[in-house]
Formats: C-alpha cells, structure tokens, sequence
C-alpha cells in the first residue's frame, strides 16, 4: 500500500486529495456498516433524558450503544442509569406483546451516566455482542431512570420493550 497526494486547482483554490493505493492482490475487507441510530432524540421522561440507541455491525459480532442527553428543565438530571439490550423482532411476539420473548439476558448492559450541563451528550456503550443464533432483523432496546439497578424497572414484565433505535437486519454466514 503506498499513500499518494494528489493537488487539483478549481477556480484558483488548490484542493489536496490524499489517500492510500491499495496492491490490486491484496485482499479486500469491506468497511464496516455505520451504525444505524434511531432517526431522532426520544424521551424517556421518567429519567429527563432523550436518547438515541444504536445497532451496528463488527468483526465479533453486533455493537449496540445509546447517545443520551438531557432533557432542558430546571437544571440538569445529574445522574442516571441507562440499561440497553438486543431486541430480535419477532413479529408474533409483538403482536402478542410478549416482549420478553424478543430479549435475551445475556445482552443486557448498563451503564451510570453522569450531566454536568443541559447541552452535554454522553454515550453508553459500544459493547459488543456475540453474533445472534439465527438469521433475523435486531433493534437495540433502551431505558433509563435517575436510580441504579441491575435490571431496568419494568424487565420481569413481558409487555416491556423499552424504547427502540435503528434496526439491523442479520444473516448467519454459510
């Protein structure tokens, strides 16, 4: 691989366009997929904060991450706890509202996010997980409140789904 510069004048400015050339027999691995997020800040009122949650794509498997800001009111929250998951969309299982049948434990992540100012975003995240069991389209799940908890107020009940971001559809290789 060598770099090469390259000067392009247009209309009297001198551009520079730089870059590397890659040997024609060296093996190519495609760019990783950008992390689709959700498309805008939702609020999760009970924490006064909005987020943004994240699913990608990674050598290892698929990262999820939330952006999360605060929500403007007197002050800022200060401390919350923000929990995200891998949420597999099963379209029975949401039909029936049986949300606890699209998560999987294992996948579970928190993280205790601190605001100093109402204009501060903090990310949660990545984690990585281990590729899913089977083919299928993914979201990452979020919630949040001001107290901290191994498990999000609301995981033991099946209609619980959280607040969802982008989705990632997942093909097992073969």
């Amino acid at each position: 691989m060598s770099l090469v510069a390259v000067a392009v004048a247009v209309a009297g400015l001198t551009v520079w366009l730089g870059g590397t050339c890659r040997d024609p027999s060296a093996p190519v691995t495609p760019a990783p997929l950008t992390q689709p997020c959700s498309s805008d800040w939702r609020p999760i009122r009970q924490a006064s904060v909005h987020v943004m949650p994240c699913i990608g794509r990674s050598a290892d498997g698929i990262t999820i991450s939330v952006e999360v800001k605060a929500i403007p009111r007197d002050g800022v929250p200060g401390e919350v706890t923000v929990w995200l998951w891998l949420m597999r969309r099963d379209q029975q299982a949401i039909e029936d509202r049986a949300f606890d049948r699209t998560r999987d434990e294992s996948t579970l992540h928190r993280c205790r996010v601190r605001f100093d100012n109402g204009d501060q975003v903090e990310r949660c995240g990545p984690f990585t997980l281990a590729p899913p069991a089977g083919d299928g389209e993914y979201t990452t799940s979020t919630s949040a409140r001001w107290h901290d908890a191994v498990y999000p107020p609301g995981w033991e009940d099946p209609g619980f789904a959280g607040t969802q971001g982008g989705f990632l559809v997942w093909k097992e290789a073969g």
